[in-house]
């Protein structure tokens, strides 16, 4: 959504706060939209579960990375490549494409669990900051692309990472260690 909102209003001429208000954009209707749809669902469908959210969480995360990908095809096909999107670029774009996708997860799991509890000021309150996580995290990295590059939005994308990966393992109760069991036979 961010990248396609960016094209539309950014066709003109680029200045700091219209990049700004699109990413806000971009990042505030993500939000809204996931809460809207994991919220219809629930009160549908009483049978989901966590696995049904990693899957919208996928869809979601798989979309924008699908995007990403028929961006750079068509600018290869018609040759107005960027300087981002040269061999490094491309390295940094595959990077960040992981952390697109781990994240699109994350938010996904935490909104379900937020939609699937009670009506309370708590839940509202927690629903209203996971929207305004993601529009910190696209305003964020947006400009940080915009100001120092591709590779440096790669950075500052991996250093969540660290907290939603093990949020999602979590979430859906995998067990990343356990105890060892002695080997029965190597033969």
């Amino acid at each position: 959504m961010g990248g396609i909102a960016i094209r539309l209003a950014l066709g003109k001429s680029v200045t700091a706060l219209r990049l700004i208000a699109v990413l806000v954009f971009a990042g505030l209707c993500e939000g809204v939209a996931r809460i809207i749809v994991l919220s219809r669902r629930n009160r549908y469908r009483d049978d989901d579960r966590m696995e049904d959210a990693v899957m919208f969480g996928v869809g979601s995360g798989g979309t924008e990375v699908v995007y990403r990908a028929f961006t750079r095809l068509y600018a290869l096909a018609a040759g107005t490549m960027t300087a981002d999107m040269m061999p490094w670029g491309s390295v940094w774009n595959g990077i960040m494409c992981v952390e697109i996708f781990a994240f699109h997860i994350f938010m996904t799991l935490l909104v379900f669990r937020a939609v699937r509890k009670q009506r309370s000021v708590l839940r509202i309150v927690a629903l209203g900051l996971l929207v305004l996580y993601h529009v910190g995290l696209d305003v964020s990295g947006g400009m940080t692309a915009v100001l120092f590059g591709l590779g440096y939005l790669a950075i500052l994308w991996s250093v969540p990472r660290v907290i939603h990966i093990p949020v999602i393992l979590r979430l859906l109760n995998v067990r990343v260690c356990g105890p060892m069991r002695p080997i029965d036979s190597i033969a």
